[in-house]
């Protein structure tokens, strides 16, 4: 009985704790969403990566050290969410570390790490040590699967990554048994090599994983191999209704998130049809990019597709790793009104997810969302259509 007092006392704390920092986050100008690409360091060569380019010459990039992440989350104060990537972030020995920086430093309460699930077992050491010293973090860690054995590790250049995957998963999802804050999802890429299998990856996650979430990115970016970029519209609609009549997660946090992602996929298919502004991007604003050499960009996507580094913002090496103070430049107000007066527009899902929560417009969508009932029906097998996905901007 005492137990189960404390239990009950410890979780309304957490969410006590975790409802004030994104109360902070959602009503203040300051920076609330951040992407950190932690290491270009990868052990897998997809050739859909838009980070190739970084990828290839990580051995020749200086890597903020553990010691000038901590003068920058020192400096940043506050920052609700932390999307962690790479390159792969589990090859860095410190990042259970660079959690325990953001959280107790920046208050951080809902951190999110993508990986390619080749290192089962130092994946679980580390998510078990960011769970055991920061108590009230809400962590979910995202494993990549693009398509179903040999197909999957062709895809990632690596034999035998479908396996590893699988053991991943079992692993964090035995991990999950003890760690009620703590969420697995599965994040797919939708480009021309998986399409006409997209189904099975559904069908695969929804009977044989035990996962909290399922999400599906459209390509995006410059490929290595180009024609991966060749995806059919038609077809990732499909797939976006048929995983939701699949899946939809029970866990309250998680349907919230999800209903999210649910009109981040709306919005992603409405700029690929209309291209145009559908939702006014917070890039630069409430979103910021860092990089592993400490450049800070509004999103990580501008450059790429721009083919021009006049969107970079600046290294905080250069501002004493203070972000506010470095996004306070006339760079910096410069780049934010370029997005502000051209619309600028993507399907960039990361900063489309952050445009619908730092929007209070399209919160009442998201809560008929949360109740309404779930289609039980996939939808209808369509026809082919190729749509080449390109992000496209105003000048």
């Amino acid at each position: 009985m005492v137990m189960a007092i404390k239990r009950t006392l410890g979780s309304g704390y957490r969410w006590l704790d975790v409802g004030m920092q994104m109360f902070r986050g959602l009503f203040t100008s300051a920076h609330s969403y951040m992407i950190f690409f932690v290491t270009a360091r990868c052990n897998a060569r997809c050739e859909f990566c838009f980070y190739w380019e970084e990828i290839e010459s990580a051995a020749s990039r200086r890597e903020l050290k553990l010691e000038e992440i901590d003068k920058i989350t020192k400096k940043l104060k506050h920052l609700l969410y932390l999307s962690i990537g790479g390159g792969e972030p589990f090859l860095r020995k410190d990042l259970a570390d660079i959690v325990s920086l953001f959280y107790r430093n920046c208050k951080t309460r809902i951190v999110n790490i993508t990986t390619n699930g080749l290192q089962p077992a130092r994946t679980e050491a580390l998510v078990e040590r960011m769970l055991e010293e920061n108590p009230n973090l809400f962590l979910k860690v995202g494993i990549s699967l693009d398509a179903l054995g040999d197909k999957h590790d062709e895809m990632r250049k690596v034999p035998g990554t479908f396996a590893k995957v699988r053991e991943t998963h079992d692993r964090l999802r035995d991990l999950r048994e003890r760690q009620r804050f703590f969420g697995i999802n599965i994040a797919t890429t939708f480009s021309k090599f998986n399409e006409d299998e997209i189904d099975q990856v559904i069908d695969y996650v929804d009977s044989e994983l035990d996962v909290n979430d399922h999400t599906m990115t459209f390509i995006r970016g410059d490929a290595k191999d180009r024609s991966a970029l060749d995806a059919s519209l038609a077809k990732y609609k499909w797939a976006v209704d048929y995983l939701e009549a699949k899946h939809r997660p029970q866990s309250p946090m998680f349907r919230i998130l999800h209903n999210v992602l649910r009109m981040m996929f709306r919005i992603n298919i409405e700029t690929l049809e209309q291209d145009k502004m559908i939702v006014p991007c917070v890039a630069g604003s409430k979103m910021v990019t860092l990089d592993d050499q400490g450049q800070i960009k509004p999103c990580e996507m501008l450059e790429h597709i721009q083919e021009t580094d006049r969107f970079g913002l600046g290294n905080v090496r250069d501002y004493d790793y203070d972000i506010p103070f470095l996004m306070r430049s006339a760079k910096a107000c410069g780049v934010r009104k370029w997005i502000h007066d051209t619309e600028c527009h993507c399907t960039f899902e990361c900063a489309n997810m952050a445009n619908v929560v730092f929007n209070y417009r399209t919160w009442p969508k998201v809560v008929v969302d949360y109740f309404r009932k779930p289609k039980m029906e996939a939808p209808q097998q369509p026809v082919s259509q190729s749509a080449l996905h390109q992000i496209t901007y105003v000048d």
